[in-house]
């Protein structure tokens, strides 16, 4: 068995088993290179048996590897923007977490990412000249 800690893997080794679990469901598409996997789990069962709390997990891999080319770095980032408030529902006050190591290329995503980030959530606080209605809280 393969040791995983994402929904997505997880729910595939139980998919595999042939056993269709009440309180799973489960979406896959593509967006041009990109396969999203979205899982929920609404019951006590489906979280114990996956080892997650019961909520919405969504995997974005590239599976043709990342592009840097502008055009699909826009098709990648708006595809995780749209994911991302999708999840976030009615909560706006995101906190982004990059994680990775940027001295180590194929694990520096996550910190370049952030790096990318406007950090808005002390702008109320320190500069509420500069803070708007339609701006959000972001911290990073």
């Amino acid at each position: 068995m393969i040791r995983t800690d994402l929904a997505a893997e997880k729910e595939q080794q139980l998919d595999n088993a042939d056993s269709h679990i009440e309180g799973i469901s489960k979406e896959e598409f593509y967006k041009g290179d990109l396969h999203i996997s979205r899982i929920s789990l609404t019951s006590q069962n489906a979280s114990a048996l996956l080892e997650k709390p019961m909520g919405n997990y969504t995997t974005i891999t590239c599976e043709k590897g990342f592009d840097s080319m502008p055009d699909k770095v826009k098709i990648y980032s708006d595809t995780l923007c749209n994911e991302l408030k999708r999840l976030a529902g009615k909560f706006r006050k995101p906190l982004v977490v990059g994680l990775g190591n940027e001295a180590i290329t194929p694990d520096s995503l996550g910190v370049l990412v952030s790096k990318k980030i406007f950090a808005t959530r002390h702008i109320k606080n320190l500069a509420p000249e500069l803070y708007c209605d339609k701006m959000n809280e972001v911290a990073v």
